[in-house]
């Protein structure tokens, strides 16, 4: 592990190339512009090029030796045998075109100042690109090695995308996670820092630990999806997130999931679906997700339930969470679910849906066949019209008017999927929660079935 006060000396040396870059440049440029009084913009910005040029490729040369001395360090002191670091700079000569042609807009409004300063500023930005792409190109090399890289934010210029990667921990190299990693934003302050440890967790910096930056990104994600804040509020919540601050409770219930896919980020493709969950979780002020499925399989009372299912419905629906992880929660509300069931009342009414909120039967060969069995024993003929309109009224009538539900999903013929089953009187409604479609309706009657007589006997007596 580096400690915090070696990777703090490192970002002041690092801090150090930085501003020796900018400041360079910035006071040639704008000493030339100053002896050039009647030059054009365009021999201004020529100007410009050729000194930034000189400086930029120097510095760069700086930081990019000063990176690999520091990569050769920690590999031998991980035990790590490798071949001497090489270094790799980002300078290209387009890329000075492109900035002192963007940068000349200055000019016109006579601002040699501003223009001479934001030549600095790339300098600066280019000298630090060139140490972290020195770093992530020997990762790339060594990976056969073992060899991983971490992203580290430094300070309060850490945006949401950069805590995101920051939270992955170290990753192996790759032609994606390169590509990602080298996506630096203007006065970015992260590191590449190498990882010489099987761990992706692992803290590669004391004080910096993958799990909680993962609760950041994710806490991150809500301010920036939270509708009706100022730019100041949603800075000042940003800084408290990053100070590990509380957010209120506005900002703590909003879906960050439903934004990402708003604006085209797909959030599944930075972090798992348990990741999400997982930081989700603990957004809501639990310790683990175990503790979470604790709360889920505790609850005692009807109005608890209602509350842990409420609550769950949130937290998952959030998370932007997989089928599966929602089976998961289920199985963990089940207790709770199926231990107020009592007589006379209909258990967590919030999962048992009304007759409005599902579908009627699917459609192909098999469409209705349970209805065409049962409807017989109400007196209906199934093949007219009227007949079915009938049997869908008393099924209907069967859900919304019924005494209690139990919820299962050992139903034959319905795969394991999550079934509620409403009780009204002698008649037995049936319907699936994962499909939110009708399954059948029938009248009740002892040695039917050994299924049906086992939930009847619990639930009714």
């Amino acid at each position: 592990m580096i400690s915090a006060a070696e990777f703090a000396a490192y970002n002041r040396a690092v801090a150090k190339i930085g501003d020796g870059a900018a400041s360079d440049v910035e006071a040639a440029v704008l000493a030339w512009c100053r002896a050039h009084g009647g030059a054009t913009v365009a021999e201004k910005r020529e100007a410009a090029k050729l000194i930034m040029e000189g400086f930029v490729q120097g510095y760069d040369d700086v930081a990019a030796e000063f990176a690999a001395q520091w990569y050769d360090d920690l590999a031998e002191r991980n035990g790590a045998r490798l071949q001497q670091a090489v270094t790799m700079t980002t300078y290209r000569p387009e890329s000075v075109d492109t900035v002192a042609r963007y940068q000349a807009k200055k000019l016109v409004k006579g601002g040699d100042a501003a223009f001479a300063k934001a030549c600095g500023e790339y300098a600066r930005n280019d000298a630090l690109r060139s140490l972290n792409e020195t770093i992530i190109s020997n990762v790339g090399r060594d990976k056969g090695a073992g060899v991983r890289f971490a992203r580290v934010p430094t300070g309060f210029e850490t945006c949401t995308f950069c805590i995101m990667l920051a939270s992955r921990g170290a990753v192996y190299h790759t032609r994606k996670s390169a590509g990602e990693f080298k996506h630096f934003h203007r006065h970015c302050d992260c590191k590449v820092v190498p990882g010489f440890e099987d761990d992706p967790d692992a803290e590669l910096v004391e004080g910096v630990r993958p799990e909680e930056l993962r609760e950041r990104w994710w806490q991150l994600e809500k301010v920036d999806a939270t509708a009706g804040l100022s730019a100041a509020e949603r800075e000042e919540l940003r800084r408290k997130v990053m100070e590990g601050g509380e957010l209120p409770e506005n900002v703590r219930k909003t879906n960050p999931a439903a934004h990402m896919r708003k604006v085209g980020h797909k959030s599944s493709g930075w972090m798992s679906a348990a990741t999400r969950l997982n930081a989700e979780i603990k957004a809501n002020g639990f310790a683990n997700a175990e503790e979470f499925y604790e709360y889920l399989r505790t609850r005692r009372t009807r109005a608890e339930t209602a509350e842990a299912v409420k609550l769950a419905e949130e937290v998952l629906g959030n998370a932007d969470a997989t089928p599966t992880l929602h089976d998961v929660a289920r199985s963990h509300l089940r207790p709770s679910i199926e231990a107020n069931i009592t007589h006379g009342e209909i258990a967590a009414r919030e999962v048992a849906p009304t007759s409005a909120e599902v579908r009627y039967w699917s459609s192909g060969e098999r469409r209705n066949w349970h209805a065409k069995e049962h409807a017989a024993e109400y007196g209906i003929d199934y093949r007219s019209k009227a007949g079915q309109d009938e049997y869908d009224r008393i099924l209907s009538e069967v859900i919304d008017e019924a005494d209690d539900v139990a919820f299962v999903d050992d139903i034959r013929g319905q795969n394991g999927q999550r079934c509620a089953v409403y009780f009204r009187g002698g008649d037995i409604a049936v319907v699936n929660l994962d499909k939110k479609v009708r399954v059948s309706l029938f009248k009740y009657e002892e040695g039917y079935s050994d299924y049906y007589t086992s939930l009847w006997n619990k639930v009714r007596k």
